[in-house]
């Protein structure tokens, strides 16, 4: 099955999961050995492969089994848009809305004492 055959982030999550045991199984360790090469608990291997894991305990677990790399066929480097090629123009900031004072407002310049309006 491929990540987008499914539609619920549960599916994924789970193919996630199982898509880590292969490999894992692949390499002949266990889940023990894969938590002590990756400085994870057994139970956060177990996680991961149930599909419970959080993002450090999967890059951990990419590393030990060697496929780290392969996040850089999910997430490329961006690649740059065709006017920053050209002319390195980075996008405009927003500017912020100016503030017009008001001639009834009583902020708009200094307050003498006594000065009631």
């Amino acid at each position: 099955m491929r990540f987008g055959d499914t539609t619920t982030l549960a599916a994924r999550s789970r193919l996630l999961g199982e898509r880590l045991v292969g490999e894992r199984l692949a390499l002949n360790i266990s889940q023990g050995e894969a938590a002590t090469r990756g400085g994870l608990s057994r139970g956060a291997v177990q996680r991961a492969e149930s599909g419970l894991g959080t993002v450090d305990t999967l890059l951990r677990l990419l590393a030990v089994y060697g496929i780290v790399d392969r996040l850089d066929l999910v997430l490329p480097d961006p690649v740059p848009s065709p006017t920053q090629l050209l002319g390195g123009a980075r996008p405009r900031q927003r500017q912020r809305a100016r503030r017009h004072p008001r001639p009834d407002d009583h902020t708009a310049g200094p307050s003498v004492w006594g000065d009631e309006r």
